[in-house]
């Protein structure tokens, strides 16, 4: 996760964009992919030490994949 925060926080300007052009779109779309990263980092670094707020923390994230899937499958049904 921190190297596609990484990518993206080094790449987030405008001489970047200019410079990627198309290549800038799809390096971004790779920051779809810590949506998923994100409950499998919660699980394992939390094992065996949840505190309250790590099923809240887990809750939220599964809520954000579901906008996110609901998102694409509905756009993707319109096209």
């Amino acid at each position: 996760m921190l190297f596609i925060m990484s990518l993206l926080a080094i790449t987030s300007n405008d001489c970047s964009v200019k410079l990627l052009q198309r290549n800038w779109i799809k390096l971004h779309k790779i920051s779809y992919s810590i949506l998923f990263i994100i409950p499998w980092h919660i699980l394992d670094k939390m094992s065996h030490k949840w505190s309250y707020i790590t099923p809240l923390e887990l809750l939220i994230t599964l809520i954000f994949v579901c906008f996110f899937v609901k998102r694409k499958v509905w756009k993707d049904q319109l096209l």
